[in-house]
């Protein structure tokens, strides 16, 4: 491994452990704050990774690079954040000017990415040690969503090129699928239709049917027939 190789990954593991003082003196002594972006594995991805919130801030003061602007790449931070339901990065990357639809992977939004609920036991927040689906997880999830569509989040976006079933997902498939009624309130009130179809042909509806979420079923078809 040579030097540089040797630098980076001292910094990852540094800020995987919500440090700052190892990143700040780097950042002082003038080093690149896109450090390891070349291999995908950049010092911002690792920071919003970890939810290392002032590793985040101080690159974000020095210009870190954010998103793929031709969104093909798997650089997008802030569809890391909202995946992993880390709301108050996701404010900041907002506040940065991230833009709130930009895709990842040329596939899904920040908003699919908070309505999966897949962080799961793997959330890998250094100071989050929370149990898979306890009420402050998801309580994390509804904020991130939340602060999301407040910041103009398309509710009817749908997944593009997603590498399984869930091609032209909207969120709201995505919530039905995590079985979060929580979520799919959320998203109706904002507008989500219930009625789009998914590539293979199910609405959300549909696909609460199928998973035999009774209570998501019911509240779907309920506003499927006011509207």
């Amino acid at each position: 491994m040579n030097n540089i190789g040797k630098i980076l990954t001292a910094l990852i593991e540094s800020i995987s452990r919500g440090e700052v003082s190892q990143l700040n003196s780097f950042i002082a002594n003038g080093a690149s704050p896109d450090l390891g972006l070349d291999q995908d594995q950049s010092l911002l991805q690792t920071a919003v990774y970890h939810h290392n919130v002032k590793a985040t801030e101080l690159l974000l003061q020095h210009n870190a690079i954010c998103w793929d602007k031709l969104e093909y790449s798997n650089l997008n931070v802030l569809a890391s954040a909202a995946f992993n339901g880390y709301p108050d990065i996701v404010e900041m990357l907002l506040a940065h000017g991230v833009p709130v639809d930009a895709h990842w992977c040329f596939s899904t939004t920040a908003l699919h990415e908070s309505c999966m609920l897949r962080c799961g036991h793997d959330c890998p927040a250094w100071d989050m040690p929370e149990k898979f689906r306890s009420e402050n997880e998801i309580e994390r999830f509804l904020g991130t969503a939340r602060i999301l569509i407040e910041a103009g989040a398309d509710v009817n976006a749908v997944s593009r090129d997603w590498p399984g079933p869930d091609v032209n997902f909207t969120p709201l498939h995505f919530a039905v699928e995590a079985e979060c009624m929580k979520l799919v309130t959320l998203l109706v009130s904002r507008g989500a239709n219930t009625a789009l179809r998914s590539l293979d042909g199910y609405t959300p509806i549909d696909l609460a049917k199928e998973m035999n979420a009774v209570e998501n079923a019911s509240f779907l078809e309920g506003q499927s027939n006011i509207s």
